[in-house]
């Protein structure tokens, strides 16, 4: 799969998607801005370098336009990646899987606890509340290993106490 581009025409409106080959031949300057899928932000053309090569010298001590674009549209709202301010913050794991197997080896009450708060992260971030996404992610994180840790305490007790009474 070739890697698609993203750039700034002349009136700084978003063009795109589109590959190397044809991004050459709309005419970007070392000074056009380009983003790809997996970029925090728009940078010159200039610092890509599989397209360096590729680019006119353009017209010399050109600014580069201010731009506050929107992320490129083939980016749906459940991306594990999502545009806020002047960078892109990744989706935090929802720790779901600790959830579960802590909730059905370990500690049933404190398991089930971390499951809700698993299921929270998703739809927070799909909500666009990532501040809250991320704090529902942490609380899910303590929950499970709470109940790890509660779970690994009663088995190893229950041990000790089952190895005292045969010694008794």
């Amino acid at each position: 799969m070739k890697e698609e581009y993203y750039y700034l025409d002349a009136s700084n409106r978003q063009q795109g998607p589109v590959n190397k080959d044809v991004l050459i031949q709309c005419g970007i300057t070392k000074t056009t801005l380009v983003w790809k899928q997996g970029m925090r932000e728009w940078q010159p053309a200039a610092k890509f370098p599989e397209l360096t090569h590729l680019l006119p010298e353009g017209i010399a001590g050109a600014p580069i336009p201010p731009v506050n674009p929107t992320p490129p549209p083939y980016i749906p709202t459940t991306s594990s990646y999502q545009k806020t301010g002047n960078s892109m913050v990744s989706k935090p794991d929802n720790y779901l899987v600790w959830a579960i197997l802590a909730t059905v080896i370990c500690c049933l009450p404190a398991g089930i606890v971390a499951i809700v708060y698993s299921s929270k992260v998703d739809n927070m971030w799909n909500m666009g509340d990532y501040e809250g996404a991320r704090q529902a992610a942490q609380s899910a994180k303590n929950w499970s290993f709470a109940s790890l840790g509660l779970g690994a305490a009663f088995y190893i007790s229950i041990f000790f106490l089952s190895f005292l009474g045969a010694l008794v």
